[in-house]
């Protein structure tokens, strides 16, 4: 079922980005000279080695930039879990009895008990004091 769905949303992602590229494509078809150079611009060269369709430059910019940040994010994870930052491997060991910030059960009962004498023992007392001072 689960390759069923990942199939389908694949080919829903392909359809997607062919109604977006094609229209794309079709409309940027005018040949562009591509110079990585700066300098050659500021000396008034305007020979290029690239020449290539504006869709083509715009595909590899975009594909460029998503392997960039996606490079750049996926080596930021890697760093945060690293021991640069006091990640520590063995966390998975931990004593739930002694670091649970929760009351043991023993406590609470206790605590059950005396508040329902409580209340009792106070009513005792009030009643003693007005007898004595009666």
């Amino acid at each position: 079922m689960r390759t069923l769905i990942s199939k389908f949303i694949a080919r829903l992602a392909f359809i997607g980005f062919a109604i977006v590229l094609l229209p794309l494509a079709v409309q940027n078809r005018q040949i562009i000279s591509l110079t990585l150079d700066p300098m050659a611009l500021l000396s008034g060269d305007e020979t290029s080695p690239y020449r290539l369709p504006l869709f083509v430059a715009l595909l590899l910019a975009l594909a460029l930039g998503l392997g960039v940040g996606l490079g750049v994010g996926y080596g930021l994870a890697r760093l945060s879990r690293s021991r640069l930052f006091g990640a520590q491997k063995n966390a998975q060991s931990v004593d739930l009895a002694t670091s649970s910030p929760l009351p043991k059960p023993a406590s609470v009962l206790e605590n059950r008990i005396g508040s329902a004498t409580a209340p009792n023992a106070l009513a005792y007392q009030a009643n003693e004091e007005k007898a004595n001072a009666d």
